[in-house]
């Protein structure tokens, strides 16, 4: 079972229904599960499944100033986003338990028709979503944003990257109908990166809700708030070219100039600055924003900062240094690993801030496409946690190397059909995948797993094995390559 992630709201009064905790929900997200392959009739892998969503309602009375990113127009939108049809929220109870079905049903029947290997159909994906709403600063908790920010991405779409302080920005209204509630705030820019501003007007979402907001991510700046803009022109006012993503933390310390050098290095040097900065939570804010710049000039303040870290902050380091692809922490992380605690159901944020970052960390292990990680990812494939196993297998099948197949057929015992399903689409990759008779969809596999798991040894052994070999003596793969 997942665990569900909280955290005290120590700050109010609150105008709305809204939860007492920070952070909400873990999904764990299985992809493609039950959705045919219309060009050869097979069933995709895996189907959604939910942990329990556990929230805690309240009501409470109006008056809150809310900032953005810290306290969304309703805090049951939080769960609203992911919850499953039929999971109400009312006002009634004051605590409300949804259980989630373990396995939805894939939608369509077994068939008897030959079923063909199709890779891209059956690859498990991984999400972890930490959704985070309080009415007081949380930098540095484990969050969506933080997750998956992509600096590049975010400064190739903007008319202006600057960090500055919001002066002045009205308070957000308290509405009935959202539609077109916006205001504008005053923002004072410090150092720009990309384009150039002293003073900008920058539009934000002014309102919330008693009944909750149903669109996306609101974009809200309250004065006082000093971040890094990501911005785009709108008529003669800006805007955030992403919601959840447009104004980030960031130390106000600056790095030192380098004059000719693009927006990235720039901002690279900044981040670095952040690294001494006397608040630990924009320290944190500072070791991901590098990581979400996907390559630096160099890692060393980084490596050096693990020398004096706690382990909170070492998670933080190791997280980024693994988007950053410097395997040489894998040891580290992987000792981290097996001295981990299981986690309990709950999850209080912040007290318990390692171990969500320690589902970060998996999914970070599912991103590893390096063959020169391949001895970690084996272990991993094995571990106790099933979760980190997941991810594990799933790196492994992007890898696509021979050397993985013992491990596969090890995982086809798995005691999480998903993760023998996935260790058995592993052992169909390496042998070029193709027409094979057997080949079950996920439903049928994880009714008669240990059958469907004989099958595959066998088949290995009669056919897919010597195709292995034959397909990869064409190709030596180099040490250290990745898939293409």
């Amino acid at each position: 079972m997942g665990s569900t992630f909280t955290g005290e709201v120590i700050d109010g009064p609150i105008d709305f229904l809204t939860l007492r905790y920070n952070a909400v929900v873990t999904a764990f997200y299985y992809g493609n599960r039950g959705k045919a392959n219309e060009k050869t009739g097979t069933t995709g892998a895996e189907s959604n499944r939910l942990p329990q969503v556990r929230c805690r309602e309240r009501q409470a009375h109006r008056g809150l100033q809310t900032r953005r990113g810290r306290v969304p127009p309703s805090a049951r939108h939080s769960l609203q986003s992911i919850r499953p049809r039929g999971c109400r929220y009312t006002r009634r109870s004051p605590l409300k338990v949804c259980r989630l079905p373990a396995h939805t049903a894939c939608s369509r029947q077994p068939t008897e028709k030959k079923q063909v290997y199709n890779d891209g159909v059956v690859r498990v994906g991984l999400i972890i979503v930490f959704a985070i709403g309080t009415a007081t600063t949380v930098l540095g908790y484990p969050s969506y944003t933080e997750m998956f920010d992509d600096i590049p991405d975010l400064v190739s779409r903007s008319t202006l990257a600057c960090k500055g302080e919001v002066v002045y920005a009205p308070e957000v209204m308290i509405v009935d109908n959202p539609k077109d509630q916006v205001a504008t705030a005053t923002v004072s820019m410090d150092r720009c990166f990309k384009g150039h501003a002293q003073v900008v007007r920058v539009v934000f979402d002014a309102f919330t809700t008693g009944g909750g907001h149903s669109g996306g991510p609101l974009f809200r700046l309250t004065t006082g708030d000093y971040d890094l803009f990501f911005l785009k022109l709108q008529g003669d006012n800006f805007v955030a070219v992403n919601n959840r993503s447009g104004a980030l933390p960031i130390s106000r310390k600056m790095g030192p100039s380098a004059e000719g050098s693009d927006s990235l290095t720039q901002l690279e040097l900044d981040f670095k600055a952040g690294l001494n900065d006397p608040d630990p939570e924009l320290v944190l804010a500072s070791i991901c924003s590098l990581g979400a710049i996907k390559h630096l000039h160099s890692t060393s303040e980084l490596l050096a900062l693990l020398d004096s870290a706690d382990l909170l902050q070492k998670t933080y380091l190791w997280e980024a240094l693994l988007k950053l692809k410097t395997y040489s922490v894998l040891p580290a992380v992987a000792k981290f690993f097996a001295d981990q605690p299981d986690p309990p159901i709950e999850l209080f944020l912040p007290r318990d801030r390692v171990f969500a970052m320690e589902h970060r960390l998996f999914h970070q292990v599912s991103r590893i496409q390096d063959a020169s990680a391949l001895a970690y990812l084996q272990q991993f494939a094995l571990a106790p946690n099933p979760r980190l196993r997941m991810n594990a297998l799933q790196a492994l099948r992007s890898i696509e190397d021979p050397r993985t197949a013992p491990t596969f057929l090890k995982a086809l015992e798995d005691d999480d059909s998903d993760n023998a399903f996935s260790a058995m689409q592993g052992l169909f990759a390496l042998a070029g995948g193709g027409e094979i008779d057997w080949v079950p969809n996920w439903e049928d596999f994880r009714d008669d797993q240990p059958f469907y798991a004989a099958k595959c040894r066998e088949w290995w052994q009669a056919e897919g094995r010597q195709k292995t070999r034959a397909r990869f003596s064409k190709w030596v793969r180099p040490a250290g390559a990745t898939r293409r």
